[in-house]
């Protein structure tokens, strides 16, 4: 089962579904919300559920464009297709806008569904656009009269039958509405785990307070998260830019008409996900000149809407003809049975364009355009239509091969014109708010030194480091970008000029070019380098000698490799030749794009050099479901690997996830001490999934707020009670006595209080979650509050790290093993396709020049798809396919050479057009022999698959594994406070148990903090420290030293002052909102005396005077807004005792 994540899963909640299970009961229904909500979704997902109970069910879908009566009806008569009789009829009728066609209307439904005794549905969405249709009307009169197997299904926005016209329904209308829509906390748990995503319950009620429920909005952090692995990501640009359409008319007008254009085409309403998809085009280096030439929004529109007009304008004759064929059939009295095929032929496709579908005809259509006799027998209805049938197929036919190539261009820009239209606008709020934050793009540092650099040949700086250096290196240069090259070019040819001695060695390798996607460019180390540098003046060597693997290995990766580029190549060129002879391409682009796969491979055999005295192995090897991973871990390990001798190697992160997932799930189960093996990867441990994760962090809630409930039932969940069982009176006097600790206190106590230490499978998580409080607390506040927010932010989706050591197998991506080796190598999921990705959660976008009038564009990101092959984009669709070949076998290179010994591929059995298919194809097979050009093999087949192997499973060869210095530690039980087993946090407690009681810094300030929060003056602050010892937090020693603190600290003359009392009002730590930027500022402390306004910000660690003077210049500035004419700003560094007074 696929286990990537899907955030266009369709999910409904049980209260949904329920009440969704009444729409067939009810002649009418009304689905009832405002945009955004799910209707379209819900209903979606409900006919799928009603398909799989009720297979014959019928359900006709119409989707409302605009209020217009012949567009409305149009519409319905294409959404009766599969009836093409019936919907050529209601055609042919016309509106229904008086009582006697409402009663032809009527008639001509009871016949056609009199014979049909399941459930049929009529569902019509968007109808709250409809305001010059009588729709209520229409459907009362339908519902009073149609056979009970009949269901109106209505979506709106909008009310839509008034009070009256609900009554006369009566029992026969059922109303969902918006409240049935809201995802509670729970059910977005639910959501999440039906896309794949890892959610807490917290996580949910922190998205649920920010949505509310609203799908839409959901929708959008799920894309994030799949983009970002962060929930609630930083998606503030595209957020800005939405709100600038408050004060910009003409961006205004632009969206605007973008929500509309996707209304209309039945698409998601919402627009963000759009523009913050596009928008990471911004910092790739290949379109920067792209963008900075992109056309004036109005010229786009411009463009896209003579495009669109002159698509509808020839669909429209297309559809003329073919509404001609069907009246002529119909004058006759004849339907599609009485054409050769019937449904399956060429007479359908009359009434499938006549109904507004425009997909390709198929062979049999084609043949009635030039042979008669497939019209059927001589006599026949079809040949006695012939004559007049003919012409006009053969005109539907033509205008198709004229056309096409302009409809799928005009589509492809209007899916994405207005996005690349607000780059621009987007790049803008980019670049304001790095300003705003002080900061850089990385990806923006090549263009700063390209700029740097000039049209000089040799710059100033180029040439000091020409002077003092006479050798350069630079390695995998096959990951080079084209910017970068040209930013390194007058370097070395300033240092090649200068000396003789001068010498430049560049190291790549094109098979292991994977960084496409990055801007990395293969074709600079294949040709481009060794032009720029000078022919004469460069030698290339390229090196077949290889030190790594065991000479089975290197043979078989020779002769696969060589078998599927070969394979592959000869596809591509006949794909390539099949383009330039349908004009999809010009022969000297396609001329240019053959064999660029077995160029890139040239010379690729290697000699293996590596002699242990064993030949190595091989296995591939196929599987129906699952690979066996475990399976052959065991045998590795039996042979006398160690565990460290292991790598595996995925694609992607989510099969990193499920191979770890079953790797710890057999150490749980595994008591067997040959097998015992720990894990190590960084993409599949997230410290935030595991179920200890989620209850340390819902009993820190609960120390702050023991009424939240949610908090309450993942408390209770992971002990084993009742969700909403409230908490026993021990447990409310434990979180309040660790409500003002520190985080890193309160949860050593929490593991004490509940012998999580205990819990072996729990002790790796415990440590990680130590580990992150640990760092918060280091460099941050050490408050339960703060660390919280940090947490739900940040530290949950951090992964688990575990040191590599003899006893752990490492699992990575294929990416980021480039450069390294093992001496076992296990690839799980062989199974990635060639093809450039498409469809689903994958927006791949391809930067591309139309040919034709669509030309004046410019280049244009377009999504790819199989529609760019038929269109003006189809040269730049043909080179990407290219060119993704070139990487996802490059990608199968880099994973099968990582082996030193032991190689082992898993295949699905299944393997299509996939790397491991064309693996597959490339070993033969002889009875129990594997075939691979002349090397013989082993081949073993049983019903869960094939199995190849070349070379003899044997153990390591002596001397050959590199040592591991380290000393891998696994806690039996985690380290906790108890006297015989003392934890020494590195932050230490808040007071050292020596014989003087002496605060820690950290801490200091946590209880100055919190001492003075709520204080107004001298006396409540020593009543909340009273407070404090009261509840246990402090024992009288500790409460008595920090008495002795704060009365030091108040001796200042200008902070007795501050706490002397004799002020009208107090503000500690409230917000003040600015003006017109809907954000807060919050300092510690503000005190108001008639106009008269202090303010004081607590510092309690080291000086930063420029950055908390502005911090505090701003907090002036808005005092004096607010109306405070003498107003007085102070830094207070506690811990140095000293006070500093702020201008501003």
């Amino acid at each position: 089962m696929d286990q990537h994540p899907s955030v266009n899963n369709l999910y409904l909640s049980e209260r949904l579904q329920k009440t969704l299970a009444g729409v067939g009961s009810h002649t009418v229904t009304t689905v009832i919300a405002p945009m955004g909500y799910g209707k379209s979704t819900a209903l979606k997902c409900w006919q799928q559920q009603l398909a799989a109970r009720i297979p014959h069910a019928q359900v006709f879908r119409q989707l409302v464009a605009a209020d217009s009566r012949q567009d409305f009806w149009d519409g319905f008569c294409r959404a009766l297709r599969p009836r093409p009789v019936l919907a050529g009829q209601l055609q042919a009728l016309g509106f229904p806008a008086d009582p006697h066609t409402m009663r032809l209307l009527h008639e001509l439904l009871q016949d056609a569904l009199a014979g049909h005794p399941d459930p049929v549905f009529f569902i019509l969405d968007d109808v709250h656009l409809l305001q010059s249709v009588d729709l209520p009307g229409i459907v009362s009169f339908l519902a009073e009269r149609l056979p009970p197997q009949v269901h109106i299904v209505l979506l709106s926005r909008n009310q839509i039958f008034s009070a009256a016209a609900q009554l006369r329904l009566g029992s026969g209308l059922l109303t969902i509405g918006a409240a049935d829509f809201r995802l509670r906390p729970e059910e977005i748990c639910r959501y999440a785990a039906c896309c794949r995503l890892p959610m807490t319950l917290s996580q949910a009620q922190a998205l649920f307070a920010v949505s509310e429920g609203w799908r839409a909005m959901l929708y959008l952090m799920f894309r994030a998260y799949c983009q970002t692995g962060v929930w609630q990501p930083d998606s503030r640009s595209a957020d800005t830019l939405i709100e600038q359409i408050t004060t910009d008319r003409d961006l205004q007008r632009w969206l605007t008409d973008f929500v509309q254009e996707r209304i209309d085409e039945g698409k998601k309403w919402d627009i963000r996900d759009g523009i913050l998809t596009l928008g990471g085009e911004l910092f790739k280096e290949k379109n920067k000149d792209a963008l900075s030439a992109a056309r004036p929004r109005e010229e786009l529109a411009r463009i896209v809407g003579e495009a669109t007009a002159h698509a509808a304008a020839t669909k429209k004759r297309m559809q003329d003809a073919a509404a001609e064929a069907v009246r002529i059939i119909g004058d006759a009295g004849a339907s599609v049975a009485d054409f050769p095929y019937k449904g399956s032929g060429f007479a359908a496709y009359f009434y499938a364009v006549a109904g507004g579908s425009f997909e390709r005809y198929g062979s049999r259509a084609e043949a009635a355009c030039t042979r008669d006799e497939a019209w059927g027998k001589p006599g026949s209805t079809a040949q006695g239509l012939r004559s007049r049938l003919q012409p006009l197929l053969r005109e539907m036919c033509g205008l198709y091969d004229e056309n096409v190539r302009a409809w799928n261009t005009c589509d492809l820009l209007r899916e994405n014109y207005r996005s690349f239209a607000l780059l621009s606008d987007l790049y803008a709020k980019v670049q304001q708010m790095c300003d705003q934050e002080n900061m850089m793009l990385l990806s923006e540092t090549k263009y700063i030194l390209s700029e740097f650099i000039g049209h000089n040949d040799a710059p100033f700086i180029y040439e000091k480091v020409g002077n003092r250096f006479e050798h350069f290196m630079i390695d995998e240069f096959q990951d080079t970008s084209v910017k970068e090259w040209e930013n390194f070019l007058p370097l070395l040819q300033n240092a090649m000029a200068q000396s003789e001695a001068t010498s430049v060695l560049i190291v790549g390798d094109i098979k292991q070019s994977i960084y496409r996607w990055r801007g990395g460019d293969w074709k600079i180390l294949h040709s481009q380098a060794q032009r720029a540098l000078g022919a004469d003046s460069t030698e290339l060597v390229n090196l077949t000698e290889n030190y790594r693997s065991l000479p089975a290995v290197v043979d078989f990766n020779n002769k696969a490799i060589g078998r599927v580029v070969e394979a592959d190549n000869r596809a591509l060129n006949a794909t390539l030749d099949e383009a330039a002879a349908r004009g999809d391409m010009d022969a000297r682009t396609a001329a240019g794009l053959r064999d660029t796969l077995q160029k890139a491979y040239r010379e690729h055999a290697q000699t293996p050099r590596r002699l242990g005295g064993v030949p190595g192995y091989v296995s591939v090897e196929t599987f129906a479901e699952r690979p066996p991973v475990v399976e052959r871990i065991c045998e590795v390990l039996d042979k006398g690997f160690r565990p460290c001798d292991i790598m595996i190697l995925v694609r992607g992160a989510t099969d990193g996830a499920r191979v770890a997932a079953e790797l710890l799930d057999f150490k749980r189960r595994n008591d067997d001490p040959r097998y015992r093996f720990d894990v190590m990867t960084q993409e599949a441990l997230i410290v935030g999934n595991a179920p200890v994760s989620s209850f340390i962090a819902a009993a820190l809630r609960l120390s702050l707020n023991p009424d939240d409930s949610l908090s309450r039932a993942v408390y209770n969940h992971y002990l084993g009670r009742g969700f909403d069982r409230p908490l026993p009176g021990d447990e409310r006097t434990f979180f309040r006595s660790i409500r003002l600790l520190s985080p890193e206190e309160a949860f050593e106590r929490i593991v004490m209080r509940h012998a999580l230490h205990d819990d072996r499978q729990q002790t790796a998580y415990l440590q990680a979650i130590h580990e992150q409080i640990i760092g918060f607390c280091a460099s941050k506040i050490a408050d339960i509050a703060l660390f919280l927010d940090w947490w739900e932010q940040q530290g949950q989706n951090r992964s688990l790290s575990v040191d590599e050591s003899a006893t752990t197998v490492e699992i990575t991506t294929i990416h980021k093993a480039k450069g390294l080796e093992k001496r076992v190598v296990l690839i799980p999921w062989c199974s990635w396709q060639l093809d450039p990705k498409s469809g689903g959660n994958v927006t791949n976008i391809v930067w591309a020049e139309a040919q034709g009038d669509a030309g004046a564009v410019g280049r244009f990101p377009v999504k790819y798809k199989k529609a760019m092959a038929e269109s003006g984009f189809s040269a730049e669709y043909y080179r990407e396919l290219v060119y993704s070949h070139v990487d996802n076998i490059n990608l199968l290179y880099v994973a099968l050479t990582r082996a030193a010994e032991s190689l082992h591929v898993f295949i699905p059995r299944k393997g299509g057009k996939s790397v491991g298919g064309l693996l597959l194809q490339s070993i033969g097979a002889d009875g129990d022999k594997a075939l691979l050009d002349g090397t013989e093999g082993r081949r073993t087949a049983t019903e869960e698959g094939e199995r190849f192997e070349f070379g003899r499973f044997t153990g390591p060869v002596p001397g050959g594994g590199k040592a591991s210095d380290s000393v891998h530690v696994v806690l039996e039980n985690y380290p906790t406070a108890r006297a015989d087993l003392r934890l020494r946090l590195p932050s230490q407690r808040y007071f050292e148990e020596e014989d003087e009681v002496e605060l820690s810094p950290r801490n200091f300030g946590i209880l100055m903090h919190k001492a003075f929060e709520q204080a107004d003056d001298r006396q409540q602050i020593y009543e909340a420290v009273q407070r404090m010892r009261d509840d246990g937090t402090l024992s009288p020693g500790e409460a008595e030293a920090l008495r002795g603190m704060i009365a030091r600290v108040l001796a200042h003359p200008v902070a007795g002052e501050w706490f002397g009392g004799g002020w009208q009002r107090v503000r500690n730590e409230n917000e003040i909102i600015v003006p017109g930027a809907g954000s807060t500022r919050r300092p510690d402390r503000v005190m108001i005396r008639g106009t008269r306004a202090v303010v004081v910000d607590y510092k309690f660690g080291s000086r930063d005077p420029g950055r908390y003077r502005r911090q505090v210049g701003e907090y002036l500035g808005l005092l004096r807004q607010m109306g405070y004419t003498q107003c007085e700003g102070y830094l207070w560094y506690v811990k140095l005792g000293e006070i500093e007074k702020v201008e501003g």
